[in-house]
């Protein structure tokens, strides 16, 4: 029974630290790496494959922003793309390994061809053979390769002239906004604390020396030089770090298309302590004249009604008719009475 349990117990642990060890892989937490990134044993960057936000809560857009984009980067320079020199899968995403070869320098000293991995995933953006790009890589002190990722800005399109010189190339690289942008923002880089802690903020602009011929140490270098069991070389010269004068404001949101970002030597306008707040007036509407009407017409009174007269009431003929009876004449049906005068007369005769 115990040793069952025990068993049970092992079993467990064991999916749990699986179950962890993928996560960590996938999430891109190993180094608080600020974009999704395909990592060798030793847990430094490969492959960058950036993600719309990372564990430390960047987006995708802080790449358009030159000091953070120099502080995250180990190396940044104006590079042509020779020829693909392999393939291989890094947790299950395709990475194309290409050889390039760096003209021109803005953060490093990288002087020979290089192996620059990129991760090959639609629809974001891949380097092609024969064209120069202005390349942002970390390096791999695993197998001594540089990473680059797949942001729009982690590089930039300036030349697709196959047949350009070297020396085209680089008087072309001088004259980029973009370039001049990035050499602005070099001394007021934004360095990953966790590089810091972990001791990987190769190339730094506070840590940058010279060695005994006078030529800038490159750090990926002397790493390499250390993996190699080849002397590194000495520091004989620190160089003291200038003051950031970098003013112009950058955007942080990302775009919708790949552009070639504007000349940064525009003198931006002052901006007030205290902006004076703006005053809104009430919106009054004007008068409007009421046009004049017609004065209206006196109405004539309707004269009153003389009051209608009846008809006097026709007699109603009774079924008796009524015989008038006068002195003068008798009635030939009733005896009259004798007047006086005839019965005097009549008394008279006798």
């Amino acid at each position: 029974m115990t040793k069952q349990v025990f068993l049970r117990a092992i079993s467990v642990f064991i999916g749990a630290a699986l179950l962890a060890a993928a996560t960590w892989m996938m999430t891109g937490t190993i180094h608080g790496a600020r974009h999704l990134n395909l990592f060798s044993i030793d847990g430094r960057h490969n492959v960058n494959v950036e993600r719309s936000t990372d564990s430390m809560g960047a987006s995708i857009g802080d790449y358009g922003n030159p000091k953070w984009f120099m502080g995250e980067y180990h190396n940044v320079f104006v590079g042509k793309v020779n020829h693909t020199v392999g393939e291989k899968r890094v947790v299950g995403i395709q990475v194309i390994e290409f050889s390039v070869t760096p003209l021109y320098n803005i953060k490093g000293r990288l002087t020979n061809s290089i192996i620059l991995t990129s991760a090959n995933r639609s629809p974001d953006p891949m380097l092609v053979p024969g064209k120069t790009y202005i390349i942002g890589a970390r390096y791999d002190a695993s197998d001594g390769t540089y990473g680059t990722g797949a942001s729009i800005y982690s590089f930039v399109l300036i030349s697709d002239d196959e047949s350009a010189s070297d020396a085209e190339l680089i008087a072309l690289a001088q004259k980029n906004p973009r370039v001049i942008e990035l050499q602005n923002a070099y001394p007021c880089e934004t360095v990953s604390p966790v590089d810091v802690a972990s001791r990987h903020a190769y190339n730094s602009y506070a840590t940058r020396c010279l060695d005994a011929s006078g030529n800038l140490i490159d750090d990926t270098l002397q790493a390499m030089n250390e993996m190699k069991g080849l002397p590194k070389a000495e520091c004989v010269t620190p160089l003291a770090p200038l003051a950031c004068q970098m003013q112009t404001p950058t955007p942080t949101i990302r775009p919708e298309l790949r552009v070639t970002p504007q000349p940064t030597n525009i003198v931006p306008p002052p901006i007030l302590d205290s902006p004076q707040p703006e005053t809104f007036r009430r919106w009054t509407p004007s008068p409007t004249p009421i046009p004049s009407r017609a004065p209206i017409p006196t109405r004539t009174p309707i004269p009153t009604p003389s009051p209608i007269q009846e008809p006097s009431p026709t007699p109603t003929p009774s079924a008796t008719p009524t015989v008038p009876v006068t002195s003068s004449t008798s009635h030939p049906f009733i005896p009259s009475e004798p007047s006086a005068t005839s019965v005097i007369t009549a008394t008279s005769a006798r």
